[in-house]
């Protein structure tokens, strides 16, 4: 690689460019003897600093990990490459990244332990080949701009979420690309830069974040030899048609998943918020304090004159920096732009779902930070040799500013255990944030604490009246703490809200057809299935509703088509069997009853329902076979106890037959018939 010449001809230089590049590696103000040392340091204080993330669960939108039916199998693996829309609550095709989920699986399942430890490892790897492309760019002080990417607590996000292995795996076939790159442009053989192309291709099928990497390198080059060679541009367009490709193909997908979710922002708003984005995102990196998941969002109005301070001020730091740029110097330059650069895609000039919550994010950021966060550590590596600072005041330094964002980023690591923890942190230092006291709604209602989940929910709609999704959530919540009349008005409120809202429509068809107003649920029930025909709950619910009004054959018909959409559901089998049973189908609705069974032996309705089923039918050994399975699933079910005592004293079993039906009485002395039948039963033992 050649070397960038020295400028001797300004004595008093006060920029990162006065400095001159050594050949071998910068010297850092820590005795790191060796590249290997330097690695392991670098892994060393990662790993100590993240420990509490090894302790934590799987959290908040894990679910797109836990609930992926594409983790168990070889065809899944398939799936995850071809058919992506397949992954649960995931729009973007990032097939790589739930690939290595799907070899995680394999080894250990779904122990969240060994998914953070590999988020972790894979962040200190990030931060070693973050140090390497530095010294690679001899970039002053570049094990300590390496170390501070590694310990920023603004990671933490990236690292401690399961689910977020998309940017640390994106950074680590980066930075890797980036290192076969500038290999290669030193004079390397053509094998780098394929191993680049490849490395690139990676990272994009991780996350497309990666789509800065041709401008990245645009830059190295620019800093490295005052501008791009024309001999350097054209190995990069390989690399640049492979970004656009990839991330028009993701950007088509995502638009087609995501459908109308993002929120309709004019030009000027988006300006606004992409402006303010950027000074958020620089205040952060450098006071990272009073970090969250979820950040309240900013005044985005063009008509209101506060709106524009913000990014006046913003604009007026770019001006001056592009003002004063001869005199900061190329390398201070062209920090800055890699971080604007490598944070344009997540600044909202397009916007994208998750700004319905807010407008920024601390993953937004990880790739990004890299520029800021080695200006400062070149910077400190420059006052400190031309003041000539004691070896041993830049050790006591360098350990102290990384002690506090160790400690920074432990702290913040540990509210990441539960979605709970994260989200009441969340409302701690942002208890303005409708959205995470929405998100904490959610949590609370996964565990069943209703009550507080509705608090958390109504808190979230005084903040924002007009959210649909929690007015609907709401009204799950009230409907499940038996206030039908409030749970009723809140799915009415959603449904005016978003009137394209098939769930909204399912569970208020659940809440009238339990007051008996079974029309009025058929008709939620279809409006639903023409937004949402293959919903298998509201084609459940349908075939429910159609049951009690007696439309057998409709709600067979309906069951039928619910069972080819769903196929081995032991809930669809078993209310199919007890529709072909009230159709007089009673051979049809034997069989289903057993597939039921087969495909959950501990689905105790199948068990029953078969039970009564065959002793009508006069099977009476084959019923008490069943019925007894269903007791021993249920021991206290009256109604299994009669018919066993009834199928008993059919096959004159008659001590067996007065036990249950002695049972049955005890637990419900009112049952129907069952006092007569033990008389009957008593009344034959004794003249047997």
């Amino acid at each position: 690689m050649s070397r960038r010449p020295r400028i001797a001809r300004r004595p008093a230089l006060k920029t990162l460019d006065a400095l001159p590049h050594p050949a071998g590696p910068t010297r850092v103000p820590l005795r790191l003897e060796g590249p290997w040392t330097a690695a392991a340091a670098l892994v060393l204080i990662t790993l100590l600093a993240y420990l509490p993330a090894l302790r934590a669960g799987f959290i908040w939108d894990d679910n797109a990990l836990t609930e992926n039916p594409l983790l168990g199998s070889l065809r899944g693996l398939g799936r995850i490459w071809t058919t992506p829309s397949a992954i649960p609550n995931e729009s973007h095709y990032w097939p790589l990244t739930y690939t290595s989920f799907w070899l995680e699986d394999r080894l250990w399942g779904l122990r969240p332990l060994g998914y953070h430890l590999d988020n972790v490892l894979l962040h200190a790897g990030a931060g070693v080949l973050c140090w390497r492309v530095l010294r690679r760019l001899r970039v002053p002080g570049a094990w300590l701009g390496a170390a501070l990417f590694a310990l920023h607590p603004q990671h933490v996000e990236s690292v401690a979420w399961v689910i977020e292995r998309k940017d640390v795996l994106c950074a680590v076939f980066y930075l890797s690309a980036a290192l076969a790159w500038l290999e290669f442009n030193a004079g390397g053989r053509w094998g780098w830069n394929l191993a680049a192309l490849g490395l690139l291709g990676a990272a994009l099928l991780s996350k497309s974040s990666a789509v800065s990497w041709p401008l990245a390198m645009l830059l190295a080059l620019a800093w490295r030899h005052g501008r791009p060679r024309r001999r350097d541009l054209w190995p990069l367009l390989p690399a640049a048609a492979l970004t656009v490709g990839v991330t028009l193909a993701d950007l088509a997908l995502y638009r087609q998943a995501a459908g109308e979710s993002a929120p309709a922002l004019t030009l000027l708003a988006r300006v606004l918020i992409a402006a303010h984005g950027l000074a958020f995102y620089a205040g952060k990196l450098l006071w990272p304090l009073r970090l969250a998941t979820l950040y309240p969002q900013w005044e985005a109005n063009p008509a209101s004159g506060g709106a524009w301070l913000v990014p006046l001020a913003t604009f007026g730091a770019v001006v001056l920096f592009w003002h004063y740029r001869k005199k900061i110097g190329g390398g201070s330059l062209a920090a800055l732009l890699f971080f604007a650069l490598a944070l344009a895609p997540a600044l909202g000039l397009v916007p994208f779902g998750f700004m319905r919550f807010t407008f920024v994010a601390d993953r937004f950021i990880y790739l990004a930070s890299i520029g800021p966060l080695a200006l400062l550590a070149a910077g400190g590596a420059v006052v400190a040799e031309r003041r000539q600072w004691p070896a041993a005041a830049r050790r006591a330094g360098v350990a102290l500013a990384l002690a506090l964002l160790a400690g920074l980023t432990w702290r913040q690591a540990a509210f990441y255990r539960t979605t709970e923890t994260l989200f009441r942190h969340n409302i701690e230092v942002y208890p303005a944030c409708w959205a995470a006291h929405y998100e904490l709604g959610g949590a609370l209602a996964g565990q069943g604490k209703n009550k507080e989940a509705a608090a958390a929910f109504g808190e979230a709609l005084r903040l924002n009246p007009h959210f649909a999704r929690a007015h609907h959530d709401l009204g799950v919540a009230l409907g499940q703490l038996g206030q039908s009349a409030q749970a009723e008005l809140h799915f009415r409120e959603a449904l005016r809200l978003k009137a394209a809202y098939p769930e909204a429509m399912i569970n208020l068809g659940a809440l009238v057809a339990r007051q008996g107003r079974l029309g009025e649920a058929v008709s939620l029930y279809r409006a639903a299935l023409r937004l949402w025909p293959d919903s298998g709950q509201a084609l459940n619910n349908l075939g429910n509703v159609l049951v009690r009004q007696r439309k057998l054959p409709e709600a067979v018909e309906v069951f039928t088509q619910a069972l080819r959409l769903h196929p081995a559901q032991a809930g669809l089998e078993t209310n199919l069997a007890s529709a072909l049973a009230e159709s007089g189908r009673p051979d049809a609705a034997i069989a289903h009853y057993g597939a039921a069974i087969r495909l959950d032996p501990r689905y105790f309705a199948a068990q029953a329902n078969l039970g009564i089923l065959l002793l009508r039918e006069n099977r009476a050994d084959e019923a008490i076979g069943a019925l007894e399975a269903a007791l021993r699933l249920n021991p206290k079910a009256p109604f299994v106890h009669y018919h066993l005592g009834d199928a008993c004293a059919r096959r004159r079993r008659w001590a067996e037959a007065e036990r249950h039906l002695n049972e049955t009485l005890r637990l419900n002395p009112a049952y129907p018939g069952a006092a007569q039948k033990l008389a009957e039963v008593r009344a034959a033992e004794k003249y047997k």
